[in-house]
């Protein structure tokens, strides 16, 4: 099965996850003061933050139900699948869309794939980390039923400051608030 043919197979769902994430990132980005072109390029490059994901096998992606370590072992490579993807096509601002698709999981606390830190994290993955888990909690997955806005936002006002930059979290509050 070739690139094409997996993108087909998982593209709405992905699709939509993806372009959810890259409004709510261009939204935060705004929200905590970014020019608008800044934050159209946040957005553009969220948009690509699981683009490896289009190398996994479908069957782990679209399993219902718990992963087995071995699964989860995949679906943790995708960051580094994305980013090498995006630095083979060498697309404009290819290294930064390459940074969010490779850390887009690391947390302030080191707590990510990697173990990075606040001080080792751009603003561009501050921010998609916020966007990213914010869709993740409150859309439907194979896996999992959707969390209410409330409680994800209560959530990431519980965990801001220690996982999520505390004004990204509370940009992506007014992001909520004027819907």
């Amino acid at each position: 099965m070739n690139t094409n043919d997996r993108f087909t197979l998982q593209s709405f769902f992905d699709w939509q996850h993806a372009k959810r994430v890259s409004n709510f990132a261009f939204c935060i980005a705004r929200k905590a003061g970014h020019i608008y072109k800044t934050a159209e390029l946040i957005g553009d490059a969220a948009f690509y933050h699981d683009i490896g994901k289009i190398f996994l096998p479908t069957q782990i992606l679209m399993k219902p139900g718990p992963l087995t370590e071995s699964e989860y072992h995949w679906v943790r490579e995708h960051v580094q699948y994305g980013h090498d993807f995006i630095r083979s096509l060498k697309p404009l601002h290819f290294e930064l869309i390459a940074e969010v698709a490779l850390l887009h999981h690391e947390r302030l606390d080191g707590s990510g794939y990697f173990g990075k830190t606040g001080q080792d994290l751009s603003p561009i993955i501050r921010i998609t980390a916020v966007a990213d888990v914010f869709d993740a909690m409150t859309s439907q997955r194979s896996y999992k039923d959707a969390v209410s806005v409330p409680k994800t936002l209560k959530y990431l006002q519980k965990n801001a400051g220690v996982l999520f930059e505390e004004k990204y979290v509370s940009a992506l509050t007014a992001c909520c608030e004027r819907k």
